[in-house]
């Protein structure tokens, strides 16, 4: 499957008609670093659209459902599946950040990048990409809650890019948002959540 040939592309990227925050960031996502690596511009257009050639399906939307591909294939609370089918791939996940986690996952573990920074991204510079047409990969995290207290990562496009998804790091609705460990607490809640008098 080409999805870029001598620095141009038959794709377009598809989101759903009613495409939330993240899904929408996560086709410009996409679209930002497929132009970097390959100089390609790819289009992106929502699913309401008729079918005009080979697409990169953000998120599940009625092209997803005309694959047999459904939100039932990651029921894990953002896992996320990478997919070529039918002269597609699929790029989608669970709610709120499964999406945007699987655009990250291809970017970094088919296509090679590395984002270590703000200012040092690892871009695998070439004018073609192409992939096995039988790609399936699915990925889930290994836990709920996930943070490093780096500076850099306290940035919201730099945790989501991290995967990370913690109260510290400043994740917008774009971002999925993030998720909070010990509501209406912030640090040191061990006797808090474990009282010495009732334990």
């Amino acid at each position: 499957m080409d999805i870029v040939k001598n620095g141009s592309s038959q794709f377009s990227i598809v989101v759903p008609k009613d495409a939330n925050h993240e899904e929408r960031y996560a086709a410009s996502e996409l679209a930002h670093f497929l132009a970097l690596m390959t100089k390609a511009n790819l289009p992106i257009i929502p699913d309401s659209e008729p079918k005009t050639g080979p697409e990169i399906l953000i998120g599940y939307n009625s092209r997803t459902d005309s694959l047999g591909v459904s939100p039932d294939d990651t029921p894990c609370e953002e896992e996320y599946q990478i997919l070529a089918k039918n002269g597609d791939l699929v790029l989608a996940g669970s709610k709120p950040r499964g999406t945007l986690y699987s655009v990250y996952g291809f970017l970094q573990d088919v296509l090679g990048f590395r984002f270590y920074a703000p200012d040092c991204i690892k871009i695998p510079y070439s004018s073609d990409i192409t992939l096995e047409d039988d790609l399936s990969l699915f990925d889930k995290p290994a836990f709920r809650y996930r943070e490093s207290n780096y500076a850099h990562l306290t940035i919201g496009t730099n945790a989501a890019r991290a995967r990370q998804n913690g109260a510290i790091s400043r994740l917008s609705e774009e971002h999925g948002g993030h998720h909070t460990y010990a509501p209406g607490f912030f640090v040191h809640t061990f006797q808090s959540l474990i009282p010495s008098k009732e334990y």
